[in-house]
């Protein structure tokens, strides 16, 4: 579990304790809307088996009064967009998740292509393109948040 996801479960554990029983949390959980809230699986996110959702998080919050992850959350985003617009790091964050999905299909395609099929190989080749593009707007992205328009020469930038 990374650094952050660690933190964000112990600030949840503290709230469940500090909401009462076990219970009470699910109870809570429910009360706000959470959907398929039962014991089992909050004793799972409790020990770190299954994840917290945010309809937990907004119950928990909600039935504590507390703000404690509310303030962590801003304070770690606000430390991964030092230097960023709101609109720039959402477009990098954005572009991101679309470059994750299509290099991820890239892959896969690629990996099927590898019986020889060449319905398969091209197959292929368009997800391998698709990416391409994908990476090249993420790269854009990315050149679009340097403030005074130059970059230091990086190996392979274009």
């Amino acid at each position: 579990m990374n650094a952050t996801l660690e933190t964000i479960h112990k600030i949840m554990r503290n709230m469940r304790a500090q909401i009462g029983t076990q219970e009470a949390a699910v109870a809570a959980i429910e009360a706000y809307g959470g959907r398929g809230a039962h014991l089992s699986l909050l004793s799972r996110k409790i020990h770190g088996s299954a994840e917290w959702t945010i309809a937990d998080m907004m119950a928990f919050q909600s039935a504590t009064g507390s703000t404690a992850l509310t303030d962590y959350l801003i304070a770690e985003i606000s430390e991964g967009m030092k230097g960023k617009t709101i609109r720039q790091a959402v477009n990098i964050l954005a572009q991101s998740a679309v470059c994750s999905k299509e290099c991820g299909e890239a892959i896969s395609a690629a990996i099927t292509c590898d019986d020889g099929d060449d319905e398969a190989t091209s197959d292929a080749l368009v997800e391998i393109a698709e990416a391409r593009a994908a990476l090249d707007k993420l790269e854009a992205a990315v050149k679009a948040k340097v403030s005074d328009g130059r970059l230091r020469a990086i190996g392979g930038s274009r």
